[in-house]
């Protein structure tokens, strides 16, 4: 089987499963908002630089006469409070994001050890008579933390980090696609010359 891991979606809840499809969803929100918070460092960056050139920018005309601003050096306190305010919007996400995926997999653990407990309690009573019940208790919580450490956090883990990288590679191929190609190519082979 390709992906084993995803037998784990029959062990699982309706009510985890969508908790899951939440965190799909969160997960897209992350990415989004890590593309805005990156897209908002050039503007920030530009403006510290070279002030006159960001505020004689199309793009930021609109912004210009919503404020009534006259000057380059009075765009920069709402350039920063954007900035600001983006990046920390995008490290709230981030956090929401780690904190939800972790509850998440460590509830999925606990309903896969309380189905493995009911399955070893459903056992005859000559098998119950032969072991200690702290061996069923260790062994339990053995396997519900082997399947959290495993299974669920890696492959949540594999998902977040796919949905950045794809975005992320989405925004460049867009803003240069020659460049944002060379530049995957030389990752590509950096990966394959070391081991």
């Amino acid at each position: 089987k390709l992906f084993p891991q995803l037998e784990l979606l029959n062990y699982i809840s309706r009510k985890h499963i969508v908790h899951l499809a939440f965190l799909v969803l969160l997960m897209l929100l992350s990415s989004v908002s890590e593309f805005i918070s990156i897209g908002l460092i050039i503007p920030f960056v530009g403006l510290i630089l070279n002030p006159e050139v960001v505020f004689n920018f199309d793009a930021m005309q609109p912004l210009i006469q919503l404020l009534n601003l006259s000057t380059p050096e009075d765009l920069l306190r709402p350039i920063t409070l954007i900035f600001i305010a983006g990046v920390s919007l995008s490290a709230g996400i981030r956090i929401l994001l780690l904190w939800f995926s972790t509850r998440l997999s460590y509830a999925i653990a606990l309903e896969i050890s309380s189905q493995l407990f009911f399955q070893t309690l459903s056992q005859s009573y000559e098998i119950h008579v032969g072991r200690h019940s702290s061996e069923v208790i260790s062994g339990i919580t053995t396997k519900s933390r082997a399947i959290v450490n495993s299974a669920i956090t890696p492959i949540l883990n594999i998902l977040s980090s796919f949905f950045m990288i794809t975005g992320v590679a989405v925004v460049l191929f867009y803003i240069n696609p020659e460049v944002s190609f060379a530049i995957f190519a030389i990752f590509f082979l950096f990966y394959l010359v070391v081991p």
